[in-house]
């Protein structure tokens, strides 16, 4: 799915989202040495300052308290997580850590999160997505 919502922001945005890779427009003002459009086919964590590629899970199945960790350096007030083309939710022993933290996080189908992001991304809002590319439906 293409997006097309102009946004103005100055930072990472989605602009594509399929079940086998996100294309981000980006970087922030400053980074310019990295390419404007991104197309990543490995799960990542995106907020609009700061890309972290390869994050590890490549299915929900595979999520454990320690991936959360880039996150809560991140420190965002709320995490949207995409966990791939169907709408599962994790353990929530999983995400204590980030509701202990203060960390809001709503978890979506990859497609809705990416959209989410992007909405709250552009009202300036502290967030951070990470999102799932799903390898097993491969």
């Amino acid at each position: 799915m293409k997006f097309s919502q102009e946004t103005g922001l100055d930072g990472y945005t989605i602009n594509a989202y399929n079940e086998e890779s996100v294309t981000i427009i980006g970087p922030p003002a400053g980074e310019r040495s990295l390419p404007s459009e991104l197309i990543l086919n490995q799960s990542f964590i995106l907020t609009p300052l700061k890309l972290i590629r390869d994050w590890p899970p490549s299915q929900l199945d595979d999520i454990s308290q320690p991936h959360f960790g880039p996150l809560l350096e991140l420190n965002p007030e709320m995490v949207i997580l995409g966990v791939g083309s169907k709408l599962r939710f994790p353990d929530q022993s999983i995400l204590k850590e980030l509701f202990s933290q203060g960390i809001g996080v709503e978890v979506m189908d990859s497609s809705a999160a990416c959209r989410t992001y992007n909405i709250l991304a552009a009202e300036g809002r502290e967030v951070a997505a990470a999102i799932i590319i799903d390898k097993s439906s491969r």
